[in-house]
């Protein structure tokens, strides 16, 4: 294999026709900040228990060295549903991480496995071999996205994040191009 592979990948608006994974802008982040004090979005996920407004301004407008993508969704016009995103691991192999959030007014639609989906599309076409995510063991609803969107489970990482102090177990998921 030849590693003329250069990260970030292109960032490109993505759309299965009713989902679109747009950049996220300064209008989400009222919407990004009610995510991100919801009960599963603490129970799961590195946000600070004390999320501000500020900080969530902060997340829609900087520059980061990952791709990240604002769910839309025709059933809520403009409004943010969710976010995914892709952390580059290892260039040499090139694989990336993919990591994602629903909005609580969108849960439950398959929003969130179609936009792994599209991401992981877009990962492969754009030279990127292994797609990872990672779950805590008992996150049923964002082990069930990586199940629906056809990542095959690879096994329990032990202890594999400081989780607010506390070490978690990770449910290992993966989907290669190749696959």
């Amino acid at each position: 294999m030849t590693n003329d592979f250069t990260w970030p990948i292109p960032f490109a608006e993505l759309s299965d026709g009713s989902l679109t994974l747009r950049g996220l802008k300064a209008s989400d982040a009222d919407d990004i900040y009610l995510c991100a004090i919801d009960d599963r979005m603490k129970k799961y996920t590195q946000v600070p228990y004390e999320y501000t407004r500020e900080m969530a301004l902060d997340f829609a407008t900087r520059q980061t060295s990952h791709i990240v993508f604002a769910l839309q969704c025709d059933e809520f016009g403009e409004r943010y549903c969710g976010n995914i995103e892709a952390r580059l691991v290892d260039a040499s192999i090139p694989s990336v991480s993919i990591g994602y959030n629903t909005a609580p007014w969108a849960r439950g639609r398959g929003l969130q496995a179609r936009a792994l989906e599209l991401l992981m599309k877009h990962c492969f076409a754009n030279g990127i071999n292994r797609v990872e995510v990672r779950a805590a063991v008992d996150n049923s609803a964002s082990r069930h996205v990586a199940e629906v969107a056809g990542c095959r489970f690879e096994g329990i990482m032990r202890h594999g994040e400081n989780l607010h102090g506390k070490l978690q177990d990770l449910a290992v998921y993966a989907k290669l191009a190749a696959d």
